[in-house]
């Protein structure tokens, strides 16, 4: 979070393109924890853009989700030892990962905070996009069972996989609860 007596490294960084003629500045990262993720608050204050792909039966534009298995998403059979995925359309298409291709060729990136006076643009992306073969859908899903009762590989899941920010669960910590329970407005001295 420092570069010692320079401060924020990133913006450090930003600060010395300033003076370039060709000036171009990226940025790229897991997200780790919310509320620790530099890379999560840089998406937030940008045009937070997430790929939108066209569903390649009814034409619907959409972003690739996980899902919760029973609705949008991918989804997979038998339900504890999956040997088939595919992706289910916001309108009830079965989509097999054979359209994956085509659907990513004809995408396009869409801005859900593109007035709110962002001074950059931002991009969310994640593995169910992937043309590799170890991100097939059926790996996703695979993985997906694999780790979702461990906390731990979880975790490292929602980071690698769904390309967001972890969020911890479970009882604030004490000093949380203390400085909930300060009184407002005590002066002191």
């Amino acid at each position: 979070w420092s570069a010692r007596e320079e401060g924020d490294p990133a913006r450090l960084a930003y600060k010395r393109n300033l003076s370039s003629p060709r000036r171009f500045c990226a940025a790229g990262s897991t997200p780790k924890t919310k509320g620790f993720s530099r890379i999560d608050t840089m998406f937030a204050l940008g045009t937070q853009e997430y790929r939108y792909v066209p569903c390649p039966h009814c034409g619907t534009m959409q972003p690739l989700v996980f899902g919760d298995g029973s609705g949008t998403g991918i989804r997979w059979s038998p339900k504890h030892n999956p040997e088939r995925a595919w992706y289910q359309c916001v309108n009830g298409c079965e989509i097999d990962e054979s359209h994956k291709l085509w659907m990513d060729q004809n995408g396009e990136w869409v801005a859900h905070n593109p007035s709110a006076g962002p001074r950059h643009r931002s991009f969310h992306i994640w593995t169910a996009y992937s043309q590799l073969p170890a991100a097939t859908w059926l790996h996703i899903a695979r993985e997906f069972l694999e780790v979702h009762k461990d906390p731990n590989s979880l975790k490292t899941w929602v980071n690698q996989v769904l390309g967001e920010a972890w969020e911890e669960k479970g009882e604030a910590p004490e000093w949380q609860r203390l400085y909930d329970r300060r009184e407002k407005g005590m002066q002191l001295g």
